[in-house]
């Protein structure tokens, strides 16, 4: 008999009753389900396939567990936004990996050397991995079903819809109403609350802003993080200003980065031990102060624009540029996987695995790759369930230890299907998604600035092809001064390209890593020694050879 253990109940709370666990919140027909009507909802399902079935049709944010006779199913939701592990023998499951190693008694030293490679260098595992061989989680969109030895899980819904062919007209008129229904889901959802939103200085964020205003909701209080002089946080208070949001906006001073790995965070550390992720520190600080100065709202409601881009086409290129690539499930996975790890040198034996491993999981798609339309529809399901559901929705591990609830309302069912099931040229460096925004909502509210481009993938890679010889040059002379600086005990705060001050916290963390061979010197910035601080936190001294 499978054991049940829900033990992570900061922000979202489990319900539990007659062996059904639920976490989160539900709509369905424009009700919203939550805590005990959740559970009753659930009571009713009488069988797997109607339990399946019904996790398709419900829109929300949630975590599922049903004990039912001899049977176990489980679901987390389309963003795995709040994570479910097993073990692979089926004998139990949980929210918190840790859990399942403790009572299992797997020594903390039995990790799996691949599995751990793609944690250190990318600050996640992929697919249904995590460190522990034995220890499984369930991936975006999928559920489980557990009986006896039998342990299988699959997807009931993968980031791929139907792509129809649409004029320009049409497509605007159908985003606003998709638009529409998906923010009354998410005042249904909000249900009264005062709202505080996270508001950068991009799109995302700014589109949630304007459709709560459009939708009448007052109560929001807006905040930021950066350097005041920045143009994002820039952006950020004129957004709220012209809407007529309060807005906060909080610096991080060293003082703020020290307080981070100091021993009254250690319960923060300890919830975030889930062996498949580092930890997300970004917005810490600033929700921690806010709490702390008592500037949000009793009984808020944290909304967040996360990760509006990916759908509306982050990662979608121009026809043209795609023309000449040569397309199939072994050269998708293969890029995939060398641009994740591309700034390391891994064992080549390691890389091939984790390769293979998305190759499988891509072809279970049954998709022709015979058009580069497919390619696109292929690469929304890959990168989804790489990157953004697993480091970036993260955030909300913050929001949650800090008592918070939290809203996804760009992980909506029918806004992921609308731009999934729009044709790529309207994707395309997001510019029917940019067009929309500045002159459908901004416009109105006089806030209809562009953000400022970053440089994307294709033009990054096409830069480097152009200046190889320069960049090995800055890379190898960075390493060098990197290193002197380092073994001089004053590591280089590059405060100008750092705008929350985290170059700050490579002074502490260098000096808090005790296998200080492993630091790739040309790539050791925060996010590279934060990898393998962590790392040695809960595993202890390890080695990848």
């Amino acid at each position: 008999m499978t054991e049940v253990y829900c033990v992570n109940n900061y922000g979202y709370k489990w319900t539990i009753s007659n062996n059904i666990f639920f976490k989160g919140y539900f709509i369905l027909n424009k009700i919203l389900y939550r805590d005990e009507s959740a559970v009753k909802y659930l009571s009713s399902l009488s069988n797997y396939d109607d339990f399946i079935d019904s996790v398709r049709k419900i829109c929300g944010c949630f975590a599922i567990i049903i004990k039912k006779d001899d049977e176990l199913w489980s679901a987390v939701d389309r963003a795995r936004s709040m994570p479910i592990y097993f073990s692979s023998d089926g004998k139990a499951i949980s929210d918190s990996a840790e859990t399942i190693r403790e009572k299992l008694n797997i020594p903390v030293g039995n990790i799996n050397k691949k599995n751990l490679t793609s944690l250190l260098y990318s600050q996640f595992t992929l697919l249904n991995n995590t460190v522990y061989n034995d220890i499984k989680q369930l991936n975006v969109g999928q559920v489980l079903f557990i009986n006896g030895d039998s342990v299988q899980h699959e997807y009931y819904y993968r980031h791929i819809a139907n792509v129809v062919e649409i004029n320009k007209a049409d497509a605007i008129s159908a985003l606003g109403n998709v638009l529409c229904e998906t923010f009354d889901r998410l005042i249904t959802a909000i249900n009264g609350r005062p709202v505080l939103l996270s508001l950068s200085g991009g799109y995302d964020s700014r589109l949630v802003a304007c459709m709560l205003k459009e939708k009448g909701v007052n109560d929001v209080t807006c905040y930021t993080y950066g350097g005041l002089n920045s143009y994002e946080v820039e952006i950020s208070r004129k957004v709220a200003e012209k809407l007529g949001y309060e807005w906060h906006c909080v610096t991080y001073t060293d003082d703020d980065i020290k307080s981070i790995f100091t021993s009254e965070n250690d319960e923060f550390f300890k919830i975030t031990n889930n062996h498949d992720y580092i930890i997300y520190l970004q917005n810490y600080i600033a929700v921690r102060k806010l709490k702390e100065e008592k500037k949000i709202k009793e009984n808020s409601v944290i909304v967040t624009g996360l990760c509006g881009d990916m759908p509306s086409g982050v990662y979608v290129l121009p026809e043209e540029q795609l023309n000449n690539m040569a397309i199939s499930y072994e050269k998708m996975s293969s890029q995939y996987i060398d641009n994740l790890f591309n700034q390391f040198k891994i064992n080549e034996n390691i890389l091939n695995e984790l390769k293979n491993e998305i190759e499988s999981d891509l072809r279970k798609c049954d998709i022709e790759l015979n058009s580069t339309q497919n390619y696109i529809t292929l690469k929304d399901c890959m990168e989804t369930a790489g990157v953004h559901s697993r480091c970036f929705l993260n955030a909300n591990s913050v929001h949650g230890y800090f008592g918070f609830e939290w809203l996804l309302p760009l992980w909506d069912n029918d806004y992921l299907n609308f731009w999934y099931g729009l044709p790529m040229q309207y994707r395309a460096n997001q510019s029917f998604y940019e067009e929309y925004l500045i002159e459908h909502l901004c416009l109105k509210y006089d806030i209809a600035f562009k953000k400022m481009k970053s440089i994307r993938p294709a033009d990054r890679n096409k830069k480097k092809k152009g200046n190889v010889l320069k960049l090995k040059l800055k890379y190898f002379l960075g390493g060098v001064l990197t290193r002197i600086s380092f073994l001089s005990g004053i590591p280089i705060k590059r405060k100008l390209a750092d705008p929350n001050n985290f170059g700050a916290a490579t002074v502490l963390l260098y000096k808090g890593i005790r296998n200080k061979k492993i630091i790739n010197y040309k790539k050791a910035n925060f996010k590279h020694l934060l990898n393998i601080y962590i790392l040695e936190k809960r595993y202890g001294k390890f080695n990848l050879k």
